[in-house]
């Protein structure tokens, strides 16, 4: 079916703080219903823990020569049935393969660029377009033009191909560009192949896409990226242990940093959720890179203050809020 052969660039497995993050997409209100998700190793994706059921509408997303997989353009509706009441929001897509960050305008062409490198927490799922944070800051600051490079299940490796591809000229450069850093990221990093299996565990219901996961290693001390096919037997690369998560994502801020400075662009490190010794951030901080505690306590009041439970655990509204007055405030304050 080739509807279902889209699917697998849309069940996109956030493996840290909240355990599942599913993502699914529509605009044409097609409605698939999944009162049973599939059962994956160490428990990745299960039951809605309520007995309620995950509403899949048509699915919309796309595979992409740079990064793998990203959004289809469109209006998607997006809704989480919990019986007695439901979670719906609505995310627009740009024609980039991107979440807008505002109503449509025209920038001049000489308007500064601000990027946003994330997962999920960052493209916002379980929250409309006008709530994310990227919407928030595109807001509130003017004089940039804000664009969300972020998506379901990316890591910091589809970041570092944004670089690239701007080091190289093949996109716009940046003036500003942060990394949304959460501890989570550091195992889609080096695409384990837990974490691939699980991407792959729904099995023949996806079809094949031509979708692939970047996976960073380093070979002889040198970083390099190469692509994992998803939604097939589990690729040879991916099966032989990576090298260090942690130093692998090192590499890959060092690097980012590099081409940053040969481009004439700010790097900025979001730190969105880990402890406070995490060290990938004690890195930066050693090294002079610029970092924003972003945090807000996911769990706290059980998971009711920031976070979108009993629908799903990622930051909800409130959260959003935070995120963008903390990087409000420090973008303020190192460009000018």
């Amino acid at each position: 079916m080739a509807v279902m052969a889209l699917l697998p660039t849309l069940i996109l497995l956030l493996l840290g703080e909240g355990g599942v993050r599913i993502w699914f997409a529509s605009s044409h209100l097609r409605v698939y219903q999944a009162s049973a998700l599939w059962q994956l190793a160490r428990g990745v994706v299960h039951r809605p823990p309520t007995g309620g059921r995950t509403v899949l509408f048509e699915p919309l997303a796309r595979s992409d020569p740079l990064l793998g997989y990203v959004c289809r353009p469109g209006v998607h509706e997006i809704l989480i049935d919990r019986g007695s009441a439901q979670l719906r929001f609505r995310a627009t897509i740009g024609d980039d393969g991107f979440r807008i960050t505002g109503p449509p305008r025209r920038f001049p062409p000489s308007t500064p660029r601000l990027w946003l490198m994330g997962c999920s927490y960052t493209w916002g799922f379980g929250v409309s377009d006008e709530e994310t944070f990227a919407w928030i800051l595109q807001r509130d600051l003017d004089g940039f033009r804000v664009e969300n490079l972020s998506c379901n299940g990316y890591g910091t490796t589809q970041g570092w191909l944004l670089m690239r591809a701007a080091f190289e000229r093949r996109r716009p450069v940046p003036a500003l560009a942060v990394i949304v850093y959460n501890l989570f990221h550091l195992e889609r990093n080096v695409a384990a192949a837990d974490y691939i299996r699980a991407l792959n565990g729904a099995g023949e219901a996806f079809g094949k896409s031509g979708a692939f996961y970047p996976q960073a290693r380093l070979e002889g001390g040198a970083l390099r990226v190469v692509p994992i096919p998803l939604f097939q037997p589990l690729h040879p690369v991916a099966m032989a242990p990576p090298a260090s998560p942690v130093d692998t994502t090192i590499a890959l801020f060092r690097d980012m940093r590099r081409m940053a400075d040969q481009m004439h662009t700010r790097l900025l490190v979001a730190f969105q959720s880990g402890p406070d010794d995490d060290p990938v951030i004690a890195f930066a901080r050693r090294t002079g890179l610029p970092v924003v505690d972003i945090r807000v306590n996911i769990a706290a009041r059980g998971g009711a203050l920031y976070s979108n439970l009993p629908f799903d655990s990622h930051p909800n509204a409130l959260a959003h809020q935070s995120y963008a007055a903390a990087l409000y405030a420090k973008i303020r304050s190192i460009v000018h």
